[in-house]
Formats: C-alpha cells, sequence, structure tokens
C-alpha cells in the first residue's frame, strides 16, 4: 500500500479502493459522536471491537452515538445552498452485493486554485517520549530540519517538545532561521526522550497557541508515533478535539515515524481537520519528508461551513463534508446503490474569503474491484 496519503510531492497516487478502506478504517476506529453515520464498509475495514494503539475501539455494531434511522441533521433540513460556479466533476465508483446492496467512492479532486494567505503560523509538535529513540529519532531530527528550511519568510513557527506534558521551546512564534529558532532546535536536541505522549494536551496547546485575530494562516505538524499513552484520545474528546481545530481552521499534518505508528489516528486526525499524513517508511526520505511536511502546512485549504449531500446517499462517511485541500483529493465513502448523475454542493470560506463549489459525477458501472 502506498505509504504517503498526499496525492502530490512523494510518491504515486494510492489506488482510490485502497484509499477508501484506509479512510474506513479511520473514520469507524475514531469515529465522531457527535455526527456518525451508520454506514456499512463499503471496502475491508478495521475488526468489530479491535482498538487501535491509541486506545480508539471500532465499535461491534455501529459507531456510537448513530442518530435515529429518521434522523436529519441541521445541514440536510437547511434550504438548498446557492452555488453560481460552474460544477466541477467528481469520480463515483461503485460496488453492488449479491444481495442488491450498494456501495460507493465518491472522490472529489484537489481544490487547485484556492485563495491562500502570504504567511502562515505553523506550531510544530516534537514528540520526544521514549519511543522516540535511536533511528525514529535520527529520522524525525532529519524531517524537522527540511521542514524549517522549507518556510517561507513570511512564516512564523513554535517549536514544543512533546511528551507527558507540551513544553514550548520558542517564546511564541519566531521567524525561520532566526537565533531563537536555531537556540530552541538545540534544546530539542538536548533533550532525552522519556516517558508517554498526552497527545491530546499537546494538541489543545498548540491550538492555544494561535491568535484569532492573525491574517496568517494555521496549521499544527506532529512528529511522532501517535501513540498517546499518557492520555487517551476517545472518540467523544477526539470529536471534541478536532471540532475545535476545525473552528480555529487549524489542519493537522504528521509524519508517522517509530517501532509502533498509531496510524489510524493520524489519518484519522488528518482528514477530518483538512491536514495531511506521510508514514515512514524504508523508501521515504525523512529529509523528502520534511520538506513534503512544510508544502502541507503552507497549503491552501477550504473550510467548509455548509453542504449538500445526494439524497441517493443512505449512509455516508463522513456524515460532515472534511475541509478542502488544494494539494490532495476527498474521499468519501457509503451505501447506496447510486444510477446516473449525482451532485454535491458546498460553501465556506478559504483564506478569509468566500468559497463555494458544486460537483457533479456519473456512477461507474459496479465493478468488484471495489469490494
Amino acid at each position: 500500500m502506498e505509504r504517503v496519503t498526499r496525492q502530490a510531492g512523494m510518491g504515486v497516487a494510492p489506488r482510490r479502493a485502497i484509499l477508501a478502506s484506509v479512510l474506513a478504517i479511520a473514520f469507524q476506529g475514531t469515529a465522531l459522536s457527535a455526527e456518525p453515520a451508520a454506514a456499512k464498509k463499503p471496502a475491508a475495514s478495521a475488526p468489530a471491537g479491535k482498538a487501535s494503539p491509541s486506545g480508539a475501539q471500532a465499535p461491534a455494531d455501529k459507531p456510537a452515538g448513530t442518530p435515529a434511522k429518521d434522523a436529519k441533521t441541521p445541514a440536510e433540513t437547511a434550504p438548498p445552498l446557492k452555488v453560481t460556479t460552474p460544477a466541477v466533476p467528481a469520480t463515483l465508483d461503485t460496488y453492488v452485493q449479491p444481495d442488491g446492496s450498494g456501495f460507493f467512492a465518491l472522490v472529489l479532486p484537489a481544490e487547485t486554485n484556492l485563495a491562500n494567505t502570504p504567511g502562515h503560523d505553523v506550531v510544530v509538535l516534537f514528540d520526544t517520549s521514549a519511543s522516540q529513540i535511536g533511528e525514529a529519532r535520527s529520522r524525525g531530527l532529519k524531517a524537522l530540519d527540511t521542514l524549517l528550511a522549507g518556510c517561507e519568510a513570511t512564516d512564523r513557527v513554535a517549536l514544543m517538545a512533546v511528551d507527558v506534558t507540551a513544553l514550548p521551546l520558542t517564546t511564541g512564534f519566531v521567524a525561520p532561521g532566526s537565533s531563537d529558532l536555531k537556540a530552541a532546535v538545540e534544546k530539542l536536541h538536548r533533550r532525552v526522550p522519556l516517558g508517554a505522549t498526552d497527545l491530546p494536551l499537546a494538541l489543545e496547546r498548540a491550538a492555544a497557541a494561535f491568535s484569532d485575530g492573525d491574517a496568517n494562516g494555521k496549521a499544527v505538524v506532529y512528529i511522532g508515533d501517535g501513540v498517546s499513552g499518557a492520555q487517551l484520545l476517545t472518540p467523544p474528546s477526539f470529536a471534541r478535539l478536532s471540532e475545535r481545530l476545525v473552528e480555529q481552521h487549524v489542519p493537522v499534518t504528521s509524519y508517522g515515524l517509530g517501532p509502533k505508528v498509531d496510524d489510524q489516528l493520524l489519518a484519522a486526525l488528518a482528514n477530518y481537520t483538512g491536514g495531511t499524513l506521510v508514514l515512514d517508511a524504508a523508501d521515504v526520505d525523512p529529509k523528502a519528508a520534511g520538506l513534503f511536511l512544510a508544502a502541507s502546512a503552507r497549503a491552501a485549504v477550504a473550510w467548509v461551513a455548509a453542504n449538500e449531500w445526494p439524497q441517493t446517499f443512505e449512509a455516508h462517511y463522513p456524515r460532515r463534508l472534511m475541509p478542502q485541500r488544494s494539494d490532495r483529493e476527498t474521499v468519501i465513502i457509503g451505501r447506496g446503490k447510486i444510477e446516473g448523475t449525482v451532485s454535491l454542493a458546498a460553501v465556506g470560506e478559504a483564506a478569509g474569503r468566500p468559497w463555494q463549489r458544486r460537483w457533479t459525477a456519473n456512477a461507474g458501472k459496479p465493478s468488484d474491484d471495489f469490494s
């Protein structure tokens, strides 16, 4: 399986069916209890009741908090959205079981023409727990060096060491290449990896570091294994934390590395907040991974305020449309026997400017390739 979820800059785009499977695992393993969907999985997923390395457990029957069959979200009962821009083509792959049950994967293309801010404030969370030793630490530091080198002069960086606490190594945000940032990196090199990681605390501290009135874009970059042993990230806490990050327009991008990586948690975090993920492997150059992180932190993101789903979608993951990025596709999976053309609309903002989009897709011929 392709080790990089972003389709530009590193590696070849993974097959859509495989990507849909990865998202199914991520969404079930850390389902948002606030707005889950009761969809069956269109492809392989985590076994019922199996916990991810950080303790996020896939439910035995359906995601916690699944609404009643006829329940409607506010977005589903709101007046139709007014979208005046020309429709953008999307791709709709389908599969029908022998019993007639239908499933689909809708692929929305990258938003390549999004408005962006000239500068970005980037909080870098570097995992210094006991698992990040030896080769993992060495590769993480190499990625950090190229990440910082890839920042623009208009960007600002805050560096934190993350284990049982989240220790700021800079005083607020500092300029790339500044003596303050170099001193912070030196402090990081001297810090001995010990203890476990409190990832919820680290993300809360990162969210609190941003100023609401700043015109810069925002991003969090995490380098580590995503295993939060000091405080488990449960589905309810994941929902609260990811919603806060989305409300603040803060995408989370991660470089997952170490002897035991919670890729399910890191994938769910990236998808729900509009971030990206690169997973370490023998054929992944950590310096290239650092450049990937820098580009991802600066990429444009459209923040969805409201959207309309096709009525033929019986159920879908996610229930709420995720932020749209300029550098990768978005995959929506779900249940429903889809024929003909479907239309999906969304409105929101990008770089403080209004954004709207309508996608149309013609249902492909059902294929066992997507089973």
